[in-house]
């Protein structure tokens, strides 16, 4: 197979390697366009240490600056490039070398398979020399919220709603101009958005002023790319004048419904939101009432109102909370620190966000029993099962099941179990919370930021003029209706979609016990007409499709360990710019307070346990994270912000939170000891002593 990896990157230094491979030195690196043979960066380390043979046997350390002076020439560097590319020509596969100059002659040290790369999808790849077009991964900042790969059928799902409901704006999606394909690809096990023909009409550092709030990583990343690397010569077809106004015409009218509810949900919000629940309830008690054995066609129609109700009822009050943390920030931009204060307590400490409140009512549960139950979760469970336990806990634990049981971690994904199929899920995110103490109780905290909120506005209406007093009144309002339902728009997804990720497991079962799957959960590599294809035809050919899309996720597990915001359709991946690390790591600051604590790094919710004190670490966090937070004293994150599910809980819960930090689970490790700074957004790095 051809090799598609078409960045090479080196480390270098004077002397031995062993510099570079133990992390003692800061080396030179530089990155080459491999088919274009273009040095695209040259960084150069401070290179103060260096190792070299002594003539008479032995190695000797030498210590001198020599940062200015870089280790290997550009001719030097293109000539390991093009080596590289001969061995992996040769072995067809992305190779990692060691390799040294002596006397001006290169020499190949090893070769071995690189374990950890990102592979781009072949269908998203343009060849060497065209054009190339920039992705934006679009499951990290919100909304799916994952760093692993997405099965087949959760993929499939998003692609059938949101042809939908382009199609209902009168976007063409599937017509042979195919513009939203073009821009919306649903490939690698990853949903992307092609950036390069938005470019058009809206640079990077637009697009990246717009993800501050969801993700400080992003902003960093997008603020510096270069618009003209990536802007087509030529604008789209779809981009035409005739070609737009088609297009703004169609979504001014497939807009008509959620724009005259939005301005209702603005001007009127109290009488918006009994409108509002009373929908919310309606469509809660139909995914309920959904059985697992409809039709597919059911289940996607399911799907389908899962979109439009969040389109057209939860979003108007997404936006009225938005519009809020949008006046409170232009707001706190140029106060003094005092006011700055005031205007933070009125950011939180809202009734009824579920996430908020799932975690409270988790922790009050956990308390029903004693701690030491919780030491054997097998028999917990089946006690749980059996209906043993004192009636208060099970009372409570019918309500977590009625309200919550959709949910779990990574529930944006249709793979992911959910806390009501098996206790065990449950149970072992209620153990975290058991053993905390008392003053570890999310409500004590949620309760003062509750009772401060109206108390900084009261203040705050003091300080300030008529004009700023009548945007803080409208911001206060529209706090006191929209904040709680932040979540409420995921619920509602999670809730439509619930009834398809059982109907799935139920086909499954029985295409597994009729030998046409490996395993019951391969039915989540299959698509939405796979799965109904093999309901229709007993010959129809599952097993092949799903196993391949299989080995493709597992692979993809093994070896990413990070997906990147952004990548080119030549695999080069986009990062943000170095940050000054002399004081700590620089992130953003996302719920104030200054905690320090020994480092807890985890991939997943049910990684290992978080213990009180920890300094929680993960790449992104969604509402199954909840509970870890209890016991944190403070938490890092590679990928958040204001608005993000971790930056939310963390304010609400009065935890220390910093994200933007990049690598977060590898720079890490357990134990070592962290000062979290959320006021400055800085993470240093302490002995346990300090």
């Amino acid at each position: 197979p051809a090799v598609r990896i078409e960045i090479a990157q080196t480390t270098a230094n004077f002397g031995l390697g062993e510099s570079v491979v133990s992390g003692e030195v800061s080396p030179d690196h530089f990155v080459v366009d491999k088919p274009g043979e273009k040095i695209l960066e040259r960084t150069l380390g401070a290179k103060a240490i260096s190792y070299r043979l002594q003539p008479e046997g032995g190695i000797e350390r030498l210590d001198e600056e020599r940062g200015t002076e870089a280790s290997l020439s550009d001719d030097q560097v293109l000539e390991l490039s093009r080596m590289l590319g001969q061995v992996e020509t040769l072995y067809g596969l992305p190779i990692d070398l060691e390799w040294a100059y002596a006397d001006g002659e290169l020499h190949l040290l090893q070769a071995r398979p690189i374990t950890a790369y990102f592979p781009l999808s072949l269908e998203m790849q343009t060849q060497p020399g065209a054009p190339r077009r920039l992705y934006a991964d679009g499951n990290l900042s919100d909304g799916i919220t994952s760093n692993r790969p997405i099965t087949e059928l959760t993929l499939d799902g998003y692609r059938i709603v949101m042809a939908q409901l382009f199609e209902n704006y009168g976007i063409a999606w599937d017509s042979e101009e195919k513009p939203l394909e073009d821009l919306l690809v649903f490939r690698g096990a990853r949903m992307y958005a092609a950036l390069s023909d938005i470019f058009w009409f809206m640079s990077p550092q637009v697009m990246a002023a717009q993800a501050t709030i969801m993700d400080i990583l992003l902003y960093r990343t997008l603020i510096n790319v270069n618009r003209d690397d990536y802007k087509p010569k030529q604008k789209p077809d779809w981009l035409s004048w005739r070609g737009v106004a088609r297009a703004a015409f169609g979504v001014l009218w497939g807009f008509r419904r959620q724009a005259w509810r939005t301005g209702i949900a603005m001007v009127a919000p109290e009488r918006y939101l009994k409108r509002y629940k009373r929908e919310a309830e309606r469509f809660e008690a139909e995914a309920r009432s959904t059985p697992p054995d409809a039709s597919v066609a059911e289940l996607l129609a399911l799907h389908e109102r899962a979109m439009k109700t969040l389109m057209d009822s939860d979003m108007p009050t997404i936006i009225g909370w938005m519009g809020a943390v949008g006046i409170l920030g232009a707001l706190s931009s140029r106060a003094d620190p005092q006011t700055q204060q005031l205007l933070d307590r009125m950011g939180r400490g809202f009734d009824g966000e579920l996430v908020i409140e799932m975690g409270v009512e988790m922790f009050a549960a956990s308390r029903l029993l004693d701690a030491v139950e919780f030491d054997d979760l097998p028999r917990l469970a089946k006690r749980v099962e059996a209906r043993e336990l004192p009636a208060a806990f099970l009372a409570a634990w019918d309500g977590l099941i009625h309200r919550y049981g959709a949910r779990g971690p990574n529930e944006m994904e249709l793979a992911s179990p959910r806390y009501g199929e098996d206790p065990r899920l449950l149970l072992r995110q209620l153990s975290f919370m058991a053993k905390a103490p008392p003053e570890s109780d999310p409500k004590l905290a949620h309760e003062q930021h509750v009772a401060a909120r109206p108390l900084a506005f009261a203040e705050l209406s003091k300080q300030v003029g008529w004009f700023r007093r009548a945007l803080l009144r409208r911001a206060h309002r529209w706090t006191d209706a929209y904040a709680s339902e932040r979540d409420t728009a995921k619920y509602h997804w999670v809730l439509g979609t619930y009834p398809m990720r059982r109907g799935a497991l139920l086909r499954g079962e029985r295409l597994e016990a009729a030998g046409r799957l490996d395993s019951r959960d391969d039915v989540f590599h299959l698509t939405l007409d796979e799965l109904e294809g093999s309901d229709r035809d007993a010959s129809f050919d599952v097993r092949t499709p799903a196993r391949e899309r299989r080995q493709f996720i597992e692979k993809l597990d093994r070896q990413v360990k990070e997906f990147p915001h952004l990548v080119d359709s030549r695999g080069r991946i986009l990062r943000p710019a170095a940050t000054h690390e002399a004081d700590g790591l620089t992130g953003m600051g996302i719920s104030p307070g200054v905690a320090s604590g020994p480092i807890k790094v985890l991939e997943n919710p049910y990684d290992k346990e978080v213990e009180p004190g920890d300094v929680l670490v993960a790449y992104t966090t969604d509402p199954g994270w909840t509970p870890l937070f209890i016991n944190a004293s403070a938490i890092i994150l590679q990928v958040g912000g204001m608005m993000q599910h971790g930056g939310v809980v963390a304010r609400e819960y009065g935890k220390p939170c910093v994200a933007g930090i990049q690598h977060v689970l590898t720079r890490f490790e357990d134990g070592q000891w962290v000062e979290v700074d959320g006021f400055t957004g800085v993470v240093r790095v302490l002995d346990e002593a300090d």
